[in-house]
């Protein structure tokens, strides 16, 4: 065996470089995990101090007008809004500045340059007193973010309009379900205890909360994954991921951004003792709620879905034809 002139042998100094690249490696893997643990503070620091300086602007009715006056609805439903305008005086005079702009408008970055605005959006509040829409701030945290890529944080903003068109109206207060982008409770009936089954029956108090953004009751026992389970969604809360059981016995890491949950379509159908309908091709449709009948009469179904691809989804037939399911369905 050969030594060196201290004694130790050629094997033994290649055993211990090898120990201490290992060791290396290691070091480097915590130092980079401490370092994604830092940025995504610094996100969530930065993105709640956005969040806030936004709502108190639009809180001032001049600012709300300024930013989204002579537009519909619909026009800021699908992103016109490109940027926040605050009304401030100088010298007497009036005047107008935008306050952060979206990405694509700008190739503007915020906080330690590692923050973009995706975009800006709205869904219409249904069943208020008064017309009330919520307007969706969504960020993007960059692709080696924690947790989810993107976040989306609600302004509630009341307004009026003429010829369909806002000419007056202001922020309210912020309420911990805007927080995530989440509508009032009977936005859905989805039953989600930590998953999300395609033929979940719908009960009132869901856990689940779907205009921006998807949350899940992280305190109940996780099911198994089964045949019977095919399709089943499941949320691990030890990575931040979404898991897809796809009729095996493990569960497949199906990632957090793979569907846009702030779109989804709502499909109605009325139940029938011998037809098969079809409901659409869509990557996911769930039970959201049913009138007339039970979840078991709202069977759906779908060939080799891995909800990643655009399959053709379908309502089998009932025992009955006489109440209505309604689905949601997401691309």
């Amino acid at each position: 065996m050969l030594h060196n002139d201290r004694g130790f042998s050629l094997v033994q100094v290649l055993i211990s470089s090898g120990l201490l690249g290992a060791a290396a490696l290691v070091g480097i893997k915590i130092m980079a995990t401490q370092e994604r643990m830092a940025k995504n503070t610094n996100q969530k620091y930065e993105i709640g101090y956005i969040h806030e300086e936004i709502w108190r602007n639009l809180q001032d009715p001049s600012s709300c007008e300024a930013t989204f006056s002579n537009l519909t609805l619909t026009e800021i439903s699908d992103g016109a809004i490109k940027y926040i305008s605050k009304k401030y005086s100088l010298n007497n005079e009036n005047r107008n500045t935008s306050l952060y702009r979206t990405y694509s408008n700008s190739r503007q970055l915020y906080g330690a340059k590692n923050l973009k605005i995706q975009s800006y959006t709205a869904v219409s509040r249904e069943g208020s007193l008064e017309p009330i829409f919520d307007f969706f701030i969504t960020f993007d945290k960059g692709a080696d973010s924690l947790g989810s890529k993107t976040i989306a944080k609600g302004i509630p903003i009341v307004f009026s309009t003429s010829n369909s068109k806002i000419v007056n109206c202001n922020a309210l207060p912020i309420s911990s379900e805007n927080e995530e982008g989440a509508q009032e409770k009977d936005t859905t009936k989805l039953k989600i205890i930590k998953h999300l089954g395609i033929n979940t029956p719908p009960l009132e108090g869901a856990t689940l909360a779907i205009e921006s953004t998807i949350s899940f009751d992280t305190q109940s026992e996780l099911s198994e994954c089964s045949p019977e389970n095919q399709g089943m969604i499941r949320y691990d809360d030890t990575n931040e991921n979404l898991l897809l059981c796809t009729g095996s016995s493990s569960w497949k890491s199906w990632g957090v951004n793979n569907l846009d949950w702030s779109r989804p379509t709502r499909v109605v159908s009325k139940t029938s003792k011998t037809d098969t309908q079809i409901i659409g091709e869509y990557k996911l449709c769930v039970l959201g709620a049913v009138e007339g009948s039970n979840h078991n009469q709202c069977h759906l179904s779908a060939p080799e879905t891995d909800l990643i691809r655009l399959v053709s989804w379908e309502l089998r037939p009932s025992i009955n034809d006489l109440g209505s399911c309604t689905f949601l369905c997401f691309k």
